[in-house]
C-alpha cells in the first residue's frame, strides 16, 4: 500500500515540477529573494532550529544535533549567534561576535579585557554557550564549566540573577547532552525552581525546552522528554512566544512518531504549522514536510501530496536546498524514515 502511495505521489510531484521547470529559468529566479540573514533574531533562531531538527531526522539521529546546527547555519548563511546568545539582548555583543562563525573563540576571549560588569558577564556566557553548542566530538566540557561558572560567580557579585539562570540553563544542557544525567537533572531542577520563584517564564520555558531536546533519547527518557517539551510549549503559549512554541511542538511531534502516536503527532505538527502561518513565518517547509511524513504513516491519500507540494513550493521560494534531495529520496522509500528512527537526540 505504502509503496503504491509513494510511487503515485512522486510521479505527480515530478510531473508538476517538470512542468514548472520547462521554462528557461526556475520559477524562484523570477521572485524577489529575501535573505534569511535579514530576518529578526527570533526568526533566524527558529529557522536554524527547525532546519537542524530536520537534518537530524533525515540522518536518523546518526549525528548529534549541534553538528546539525552547524550544517544548517552553513547552508542557510545564518550565524549561530541567535541560538547561542538567546536571552541576551545586546546589539553591541552581536557586532563583536564574528568570532563565533569564524570558529575562533580566542578572539572572544581577547575581548574579555575590554568589557566590565554586565557586559563582561554576557561575554562569559556567550563563550560558555559557544563551547556548550560545539559538536559532541569537539566539545570541551571543562571550557563550558569554566566560563559559565565564572559568569555565575560574577552574577552573584553584581546581583544579575537572570543572567545567572541563563548560565545554569547552558550548564544543564551540557550535562544532559553528555549523558551526565544526574548533574544535569540537579541543575535543571534547581533552575526551574529558581525561575518559578522569580517569575522568570522566559528562562523557565527554555530550561524545559533544553531538558527535553538535549536529553538523549531512550526507553527510560523518551516520555520525560515529551513531558518537558509539553511544559515548555504551555509556557511559550501563555507568554505568547510563538517562535518558541513552534520549535518545541515540532520536536514533540517527532518524538510522538517514535512511539507511534501518529494522530497526536499530526496535531502537534499541524499546530506548529498554523502558528507559522499566523505570524507569517515564511520558512514553513520543515513543518509541511513533517505533516507529509506523518500523514503517509497514517495511510492518508490526499494530504501527503498536498503537504509535499507545499514543502517544495516553500523550499523553492526560500531557496533553501537543505531538504531538496531528501524530499524526494525518503518519499519513495530509498531513505525510509521508520517510526523507530525518525529522530534521536
Amino acid at each position: 500500500m505504502y509503496k503504491t502511495l509513494f510511487c503515485y505521489l512522486i510521479c505527480l510531484v515530478l510531473v508538476i515540477e517538470g512542468c514548472s521547470q520547462s521554462s528557461s529559468q526556475p520559477s524562484y529566479l523570477n521572485a524577489v529573494y529575501h535573505s534569511p540573514s535579514a530576518d529578526k533574531q527570533s526568526w533566524q533562531r527558529l529557522n536554524l532550529l527547525l532546519s537542524s531538527t530536520y537534518i537530524l531526522a533525515v540522518k536518523e539521529g546518526q549525528i548529534d544535533i549541534d553538528s546539525c546546527l552547524l550544517n544548517a547555519g552553513s547552508s542557510l548563511g545564518l550565524s549561530r549567534f541567535s541560538v547561542l546568545a538567546e536571552g541576551i539582548d545586546d546589539p553591541e555583543l552581536l557586532a563583536l561576535s564574528q568570532w563565533i562563525d569564524q570558529k575562533d573563540p580566542g578572539k572572544g576571549i581577547g575581548l574579555l579585557t575590554r568589557k566590565k560588569d554586565k557586559k563582561h558577564i554576557e561575554l562569559l556566557i556567550l563563550l560558555g554557550s559557544y563551547y556548550a553548542f560545539q559538536p559532541l566530538n569537539d566539545r570541551k566540557t571543562d571550557s563550558v564549566e569554566f566560563f559559565l561558572n565564572k559568569a555565575i560567580d560574577e552574577c552573584r557579585a553584581l546581583k544579575e540573577e537572570k543572567l545567572a539562570r541563563q548560565a545554569l540553563c547552558l550548564l544543564g544542557k551540557n550535562y544532559v547532552q553528555t549523558n551526565d544525567l544526574q548533574r544535569g537533572d540537579t541543575v535543571f531542577s534547581r533552575l526551574i525552581y529558581d525561575c518559578q520563584s522569580a517569575g522568570d517564564e522566559e528562562t523557565e520555558a527554555r530550561a524545559f525546552a533544553y531538558r527535553g531536546i538535549y536529553t538523549p533519547v531512550g526507553p527510560a527518557t523518551l516520555q520525560n522528554k515529551i513531558t518537558y517539551l509539553q511544559k515548555a510549549a504551555a509556557i511559550y503559549h501563555s507568554s505568547k512566544n510563538a517562535e518558541g512554541e513552534i520549535n518545541v511542538l515540532t520536536d514533540i511531534g517527532y518524538l510522538l512518531v517514535i512511539i507511534s502516536q501518529l494522530q497526536t503527532a499530526y496535531d502537534a505538527f499541524l499546530k506548529a504549522y498554523q502558528l507559522c502561518e499566523s505570524i507569517h513565518f515564511p520558512y514553513t517547509q520543515y513543518n509541511t514536510d513533517a505533516l507529509a511524513m506523518v500523514t503517509m504513516f497514517q495511510g492518508k491519500f490526499g494530504e501527503p501530496l498536498k503537504y509535499t507540494l507545499q514543502t517544495i513550493k516553500s523550499a523553492e521560494s526560500n531557496r533553501d536546498s537543505i531538504g531538496w534531495r531528501n524530499c524526494i529520496n525518503w518519499k519513495v522509500g530509498r531513505r525510509k524514515r521508520n517510526c523507530s528512527g525518525c529522530i534521536k537526540h
